[in-house]
């Protein structure tokens, strides 16, 4: 069992777009995963294995890189996603675990990548500006919290904002077309503030690479992210109660 120190939760006034609400996640700078905080820049391959459910992934750069679960590798054999949230150090090279795209996120009506690209991110609502001191957005969808994404500092946020927008307005799609109230936000990040990160654990089954994995979960939040140095680098929480949760 692991003790995850969780950063401060305050959400900002949130902008909404047919059944997707986006609530900025605001506060004091956080303790942050060291260098991984200030990536400079840096370059990353993948190329594949001999395993279809793996790739090797190398960090050319001379900062650790954060890379999250549903993150897509093109190229190759064939298109493939990261299964869970990976921390490679600079100049590492490792097998990743990733699965077939449409696998992971379905099969659209031609079976391609190309279409899913062509379809729904032409219309996709351009990402909220990220605010100083932000590090973290809870997302909803169709009237309810669907996921809080915490991040050590603005410019993570702000590199792997687009890609979350562009999930969450795909499943928004799917819900009824309202906003979500702030008072069920603010109850949803209480419920994982009422935790207080003891309820987290490492997971051992999970090779984060450099990183390492933790999970927790309550009646009321499922989280899972990954450390490095023992610092919190990202942290995906998940309502339990969302339609799409409850779907799956």
């Amino acid at each position: 069992m692991s003790i995850v120190p969780l950063p401060r939760l305050h959400l900002g006034s949130p902008t909404h777009r047919g059944g997707l609400s986006v609530f900025p996640r605001l506060g004091r700078r956080d303790p942050g995963p060291g260098s991984v905080q200030r990536r400079g820049r840096r370059r990353r391959r993948a190329r594949g294995a001999p395993v279809v459910g793996e790739l090797v992934a190398h960090n050319q750069g001379a900062q650790p890189a954060l890379l999250l679960a549903g993150e897509l590798f093109e190229g190759g054999w064939q298109h493939r996603a990261l299964v869970h949230d990976v921390v490679l150090a600079p100049g590492n090279l490792a097998v990743v675990v990733v699965s077939r795209y449409d696998r992971a996120y379905g099969p659209s009506s031609t079976g391609t990548l190309l279409h899913h690209l062509t379809t729904v991110l032409p219309s996709v609502p351009p990402s909220p500006d990220v605010l100083a001191g932000q590090r973290g957005v809870l997302i909803g969808i169709g009237g309810q919290p669907a996921l809080l994404e915490l991040f050590p500092d603005p410019r993570s946020l702000r590199r792997h904002l687009p890609a979350l927008i562009a999930s969450a307005w795909l499943d928004a799609g799917m819900r009824p077309s309202v906003p979500t109230p702030g008072r069920q936000a603010r109850a949803f990040v209480a419920a994982l503030a009422a935790s207080g990160g003891r309820r987290f654990r490492t997971v051992s089954t999970v090779d984060a690479v450099d990183g390492r994995a933790v999970a927790g979960e309550s009646d009321h939040v499922l989280a899972r992210g990954v450390l490095w140095q023992d610092q919190l680098a990202h942290l995906t929480v998940l309502n339990p109660r969302h339609d799409l949760m409850l779907a799956a």
